[in-house]
């Protein structure tokens, strides 16, 4: 849960780090209020009820099937290979959804003096 938030606030930070870029850093953002909001909502609901429904299990289960937790006690699924992937995966992500947006709307932008559209 924890990577997947860094995933999820990497890949929204560097969209606006792109379009700020793009727009010459004017102070004018990518995103609006509402959009952040449905944002967080939307992407973080989902790991909030995967958690909530997760349950232990026995511990006389566990001592029975070690293999089950044998992946959480090597530190293989949260290590700085994985924290890099995900990291490199939004930013790869932000840079497919801004060339989206830019091959859609085309490579027009407006003057941050004058506003006139360039």
């Amino acid at each position: 849960i924890v990577q997947y938030c860094y995933y999820k606030s990497i890949l929204l930070s560097f969209c606006q780090i792109i379009f700020n870029a793009y727009a010459l850093f004017s102070g004018t953002t990518y995103w609006n209020s509402f959009m952040l909001a449905c944002w967080n909502g939307v992407f973080t609901v989902v790991t909030v009820f995967a958690y909530v429904l997760d349950r232990d299990l026995p511990r006389r289960t566990l001592l029975e099937n070690p293999r089950l937790y044998k992946f959480t006690r090597t530190g293989r699924g949260m290590n700085t290979a994985t924290f890099a992937a995900f990291v490199f995966r939004g930013l790869m992500q932000a840079v497919i959804c801004m060339a989206i947006t830019f091959a859609i709307y085309g490579p027009t932008w407006v003057h941050p003096v004058d506003g006139r559209v360039m």
